[in-house]
């Protein structure tokens, strides 16, 4: 009972996976359909020549001979041949749009995920794989042409002609589709498994080899590169025993495939045997065209029943996304200035941690009041405050109000809007200096010029190339006070209600510092600036403490 229901299922998502597939082929639905008719011409045109060549076999050898029967014969396999060449310009055509929508989709999906579920992995290893897993989307639509329409009308028409030729004969053929297809179906959720298990494991593969990358400064110095190279090696063993699993279980088809079309032959030929006198040229024309087609596309039919069963084992997370994150952001866009900030009795423990690390925070950050300053040990739970504040994460308890309303009622989106975030390493991507101060918002290139000057960073445009300078990937040209100071003139840029500075003053130089502070304090005239710091220096600069001990504020400045 277990085992059907768990068929059930797996059956419901392969059907909505063909339809989520179905809907982002919208603009090729007509070039699908005219292929999906063009390919039941191809599954009938080899029957139809079957029958024209057992036809005038019936007669003399010379009419089955002659020059117009040949010809006849001829110009109709020219036409199966230049048919399928036909289809698959159509069909090539249309994929190649159809991937170009799954992926814009996808990417569309990807942003409407929330900032936990992204960074609680439900998502991070599909991306890396999205070309692939598109691709394996995409393929399902001429999966379904060949394996589950043009297959089965081909079978449907020999079975028809070996009907007509010997009823015995046709009982042996249609054995042999009905043990093919069956031994597909029993070896379908097996495939499943493998293929789930072989895709993790080639996440895995990927997401060790990129910390390698990352960290092999770090490993050097601690001599931790065999341990890493142990982690890569035990990935390639297991993803080399999952691959030879996969190639026994369709070596397994294969070999009840080969076993049904020889037992087929033998029959044939005892049947042939018993009736020497009796058997037709047509019969021996017909039976072995019949048996190499039937063979042929009930092979066809159980490869793509199981390419479905592989493609959905190993496409989850992107149709997670695809099909619209349970998370996605609902609720009202907000608007206007954000002017008072609150935290009201705010809980939040992250899944799977039994102890929260915010217990029971209040306070209330004002504009124009000058800079807040939020301290407190490594751990104590300052960050969090920040994606609280953001709207990025949401309070297990207790609520976050702006201008005295809950944020739960808004989209995150539109709150960030009004946000902007330095962090202690800014994120700093492979481009030009202008797209890494901009994110491709547009900007006057004097304002840009302005800015750079104010925190002493001009030089890095007086070049030849000016603001279309060449930024490498992470910032690994510029120094930790150059990216420190590119993220705060992109926050500005931004010109936000809301500034939250995360320890972008560690691990800088004085006077890095002091510019940075100079330009937080000026700003929190107008706005609510927040700063998190662990410098006694820069807490000095604040206009109002806050102290986090305990998952509590522990102190704070009077008027707050």
């Amino acid at each position: 009972m277990h085992s059907r229901k768990q068929r059930g299922r797996s059956l419901r998502r392969e059907a909505r996976l063909l339809a989520l597939v179905w809907q982002a082929a919208r603009g090729y639905h007509v070039a699908i359909v005219v292929t999906m008719v063009l390919q039941l011409l191809v599954g009938l045109l080899p029957a139809g020549v079957t029958w024209y060549v057992q036809k005038l076999a019936t007669g003399d050898a010379a009419g089955l001979l002659s020059v117009r029967s040949l010809t006849e014969v001829a110009v109709a396999i020219m036409a199966t041949v230049l048919l399928r060449q036909v289809c698959s310009v159509f069909q090539g055509y249309a994929m190649a749009g159809v991937k170009r929508n799954l992926e814009h989709r996808y990417l569309a999906g990807l942003s409407a995920w929330g900032y936990a579920d992204l960074h609680d992995g439900m998502t991070g290893r599909g991306v890396m794989a999205m070309a692939q897993e598109t691709g394996m989307l995409t393929a399902l639509i001429p999966t379904v042409y060949r394996s589950f329409i043009q297959a089965p009308v081909t079978v449907a028409a020999f079975l028809a002609l070996m009907c007509w030729v010997s009823l015995r004969l046709t009982a042996v053929v249609l054995l042999l589709v009905i043990v093919v297809v069956v031994s597909a179906t029993m070896l379908r959720q097996a495939v499943k498994r493998t293929g789930r298990s072989l895709y993790n494991r080639f996440s895995d593969l990927h997401v060790v080899f990129a910390e390698w990358l990352r960290g092999y400064k770090t490993f050097v110095f601690y001599d931790a590169l065999p341990y890493m190279r142990a982690r890569l090696e035990g990935v390639a063993d297991d993803t080399c025993a999952l691959q030879r699993r996969m190639v026994r279980l369709k070596a397994v088809q294969k070999i009840v495939v080969e076993l049904l079309t020889y037992s087929a032959v033998i029959v044939f030929l005892i049947v042939l045997g018993e009736n020497a006198g009796t058997t037709s040229i047509g019969t021996l024309i017909s039976f072995p065209a019949a048996i190499i087609f039937i063979r042929g596309e009930a092979v066809s039919v159980t490869r793509g029943y199981m390419q479905l069963a592989e493609t959905e084992s190993e496409t989850t997370r992107l149709a997670a996304v695809l099909c619209g994150p349970a998370s996605a952001a609902t609720g009202r866009e907000w608007e206007g200035r954000v002017r008072e900030v609150e935290f009201r009795s705010v809980r939040f423990a992250y899944p799977g941690v039994s102890v929260p690390i915010l217990a029971d925070v209040s306070f209330r950050l004002r504009s124009g009041s000058g800079l807040y300053v939020l301290t407190g040990e490594s751990g104590a739970g300052k960050t969090t405050c920040i994606d609280l504040l953001a709207g990025l994460r949401r309070p297990v308890e207790g609520t976050v109000l702006y201008n005295g309303a809950d944020t739960a009622a808004y989209t995150a989106l539109s709150l960030a809007r009004r946000i902007a975030l330095v962090e202690q390493e800014p994120f700093i991507f492979e481009g030009t200096l202008r797209d890494n101060l901009t994110f491709g918002h547009s900007a006057d290139d004097a304002v840009l010029q302005t800015f750079l000057a104010r925190f002493r960073l001009d030089y890095l445009a007086s070049g030849r190339e000016g603001l279309a300078r060449l930024v490498g990937s992470g910032g690994r040209d510029l120094s930790t006070g150059e990216k420190a100071r590119i993220g705060f003139i992109r926050a500005l840029l931004k010109q936000p209600d809301v500034i939250l500075l995360d320890e972008v003053t560690a691990g800088v130089d004085a006077e890095t510092s002091h510019i940075m502070l100079e330009a937080a304090v000026a700003e929190a005239a107008r706005a609510i600036v927040l700063l998190i710091t662990h410098d006694p220096a820069a807490a000095a600069r604040g206009a109002h403490r806050l102290e986090l001990k305990h998952g509590r504020i522990a102190a704070e400045s009077l008027g707050l």
